[in-house]
């Protein structure tokens, strides 16, 4: 279901899909970011998760960094942008050390609050549908007594709000930093051996504050 979504999403963007000059004010561009990212205290770092085949994990996550890549379209002050970011996570569970990925795809709005201005404010809204979290080693098959990774999978409802800062290099060029806060629900959990989803009777709440610094090109 969330590949579905992802593909979805690529084609509708590619169909639109930097544009950051004055005098240019409409087109396509890509952007280039270096991430910083958390994870809410939801994950306690005390908590498992057991089924009849299956025993997870909920450990707590440290913030972690990353990278993230956008393409998208500018029509004047108004940016339409597909994007993805991959951090990793280190995690501590009831004192056993290990690393995570997190992944998030997401669809974003972004609306530029100044005209013919190389420094702009803007204002962002974006749709989180798909945000896995797959932590090394955090479940245990029971059947065949061996370790694998489990997978969080996030609510598609999931969502960020945020405002930042552009500054126009020169044209064609410039450097964008972005504070968001994240709306994250985590409300399934599967083994990377199985492959299938298993229903949270509780939702995981890990809302976070995602800080990237990102350059902007003209395509």
């Amino acid at each position: 279901m969330q590949t579905k979504i992802v593909l979805y999403i690529v084609l509708m963007t590619s169909t639109l899909c930097i544009v950051y000059a004055q005098g240019e004010k409409d087109g396509v561009f890509l952007d280039i970011n270096f991430a910083y990212n958390g994870i809410g205290d939801g994950f306690d770092g005390e908590s498992v998760l057991v089924n009849a085949n299956n025993v997870f994990a909920i450990p707590e996550f440290s913030s972690g960094i990353g990278f993230g890549l956008a393409m998208g379209y500018r029509y004047s002050e108004l940016y339409i942008e597909l994007a993805y970011q991959r951090t990793q996570h280190d995690f501590n569970f009831i004192g056993i050390k290990g690393d995570a990925v997190h992944s998030i795809w997401s669809f974003n709005l972004r609306r530029l609050l100044l005209k013919n201005s190389r420094l702009q404010p803007f204002v962002q809204i974006g749709w989180l549908p798909v945000m896995p979290i797959r932590v090394n080693e955090g479940a245990l098959l029971v059947s065949e007594n061996i370790a694998s990774d489990a997978i969080f999978i996030g609510d598609t409802a999931n969502f960020n709000l945020g405002t930042g800062l552009e500054f126009e290099i020169k044209p064609k060029m410039a450097i964008r930093f972005n504070i968001f806060y994240k709306r994250a629900r985590y409300l399934s959990v599967e083994n990377s051996e199985e492959n299938v989803a298993i229903e949270l009777e509780n939702a995981i709440n890990a809302d976070a504050v995602n800080l990237s610094l990102g350059f902007v090109l003209v395509l």
